[in-house]
């Protein structure tokens, strides 16, 4: 099968700001007058006239338009229930509800927000936004891919998370949900399907989650392993493992973290119980970094730090080679439960260091796909890579997880303080910063809804 090259553009159109998101153990208060202040910031930008009218005289008369901007979270607190009611509908209209994939479509981008618009209209990608549906040819086996990839600092995903590991990861590891993808699906309604799992179950109180292992599952054909079945045990073991790594496994004991209790009932039922539901709780078990592990390799390697040992797994390739430096090698599965892929034979990850390596590499063929990962690539690289290699792009989606954020510790000091978290967000220069570093390709934003969300 002939490589064909191609752009991958999770483009960073919709969410490339620098916003201040709060730790998954952050308290309800803290989301609230967080929620508080950014309805009064729209407020201000956003009210209708009619609205303002329907606002009783003296509250207008005692609140000149200065002191509204200034207004602290002591004195929203005393602003009449009935005018945050009246506000609070046109801000939802008007800010919040402007989805960037229509839900009526699953190919193309009915309504964009007017400011992502602006940038895909700037870039003249209007003609190559959706969902690229079923192709025409028949596949066949075979032929060797090359992307670009970032090499990650450890392989042991409960010690390190970063994306640059999750990239990695996705070609040797498989989770108990995964979110719907493939031709005609938009990988961003991340909408949970069974992978691992055949089937689920969730009690009527949101408190209980059956998982039923599919008996078709088998970890690579590696030693000690040896190609065994996945059992429950396995997750047991890796859940186990997340709880005793909390200040290095953050964002799984995070989505865990209402965990209270998790058995094996038996080797092809896993059972999680929580102290509270969790609305999301199934789209944590779909998340990168909740791959089962196999005890056996930590036995023998003492550690999941190299991808010898944390990449024997499930997952459609089998971890070949690892140059530190240069890339990765992984190989088809031959016993891919999910036949018949994979079709392609191997997929290699090449650790280059510098953009213009990558272009470089791009244009002469010796790399395949490009901007496939969380990051995609700027603005500036896609007009460049798209003048030299017309023939090499595809269509896309706009992703609204992409974006730039601080993360602050909300659990240790000084970010325990909501004043503290307060004079980062407004030292910020969120409009020079999209402007600077990521030539003016994004969209300021200060919440913890994604922009357009």
């Amino acid at each position: 099968m002939g490589s064909v090259r191609s752009i991958g553009l999770f483009l960073t159109l919709s969410i490339l700001s620098l916003s201040v998101l709060f730790h998954l153990g952050c308290s309800g208060g803290t989301e609230t007058e967080t929620k508080t202040e950014t309805k009064i910031v729209e407020v201000i930008k956003e009210v209708q006239v009619d609205v303002v009218k329907e606002v009783p005289v003296e509250v207008i008369k005692e609140v000149p338009v200065e002191v509204i901007k200034e207004v602290s979270v002591e004195v929203i607190k005393e602003v009449p229930v009935e005018v945050v009611k009246e506000v609070s509908v046109e801000v939802i209209k008007e800010v919040l509800v402007q989805p960037d994939v229509a839900p009526e479509t699953s190919a193309g981008m009915d309504k964009l927000h007017p400011d992502v618009q602006a940038i895909v209209d700037d870039l003249g990608i209007a003609d190559r936004l959706g969902v690229p549906g079923p192709s025409e040819n028949e596949p066949s086996f075979g032929g060797n891919i090359f992307t670009r990839g970032l090499e990650p600092k450890s392989f042991d995903q409960h010690m390190y998370s970063s994306y640059r590991l999750r990239m990695t990861n996705s070609y040797s590891q498989q989770r108990l949900l995964r979110y719907e993808a493939g031709a005609g699906k938009s990988p961003t309604t991340f909408n949970v399907v069974p992978s691992l799992a055949e089937s689920y179950s969730v009690s009527d109180d949101g408190l209980k989650y059956s998982f039923v292992l599919r008996d078709d599952v088998h970890y690579h054909d590696v030693t000690p392993v040896n190609g065994r079945a996945l059992v429950a045990d396995d997750f047991i073991y890796t859940i186990d493992r997340i709880k005793a790594n909390k200040d290095t496994a953050v964002q799984q004991n995070g989505w865990l973290s209402k965990a209270t209790s998790w058995d094996a009932p038996a080797d092809n039922l896993l059972t999680i119980e929580l102290s509270e539901p969790v609305a999301a709780f199934l789209q944590f078990m779909g998340r990168t970094l909740m791959e089962p592990l196999a005890n056996e390799m930590e036995a023998k390697c003492e550690d999941f730090a190299q991808p010898e040992c944390s990449h024997v797994g499930t997952g459609p390739w089998q971890f070949h080679e690892y140059k530190p430096g240069t890339s990765t090698e992984h190989r088809r599965n031959s016993n891919y439960w999910e036949r018949p892929y994979p079709y392609i034979e191997s997929v290699t990850q090449i650790f280059f260091g510098d953009e213009r390596s990558e272009d470089a590499a791009f244009r002469t063929g010796k790399l395949d796909l490009l901007g496939i990962e969380t990051c995609g690539i700027s603005g500036e690289r896609f007009r460049a890579l798209s003048e030299s290699n017309p023939e090499s792009l595809y269509p896309s989606f706009i992703d609204t997880f992409n974006r730039r954020s601080v993360w602050m510790k909300s659990d240790r000091p000084p970010f325990d303080d909501v004043n503290v978290r307060r004079a980062v967000s407004m030292s910020v220069d969120r409009v020079g910063w999209v402007k600077s570093v990521l030539g003016d390709y994004g969209i300021p934003f200060g919440s913890y809804l994604y922009y357009g969300n």
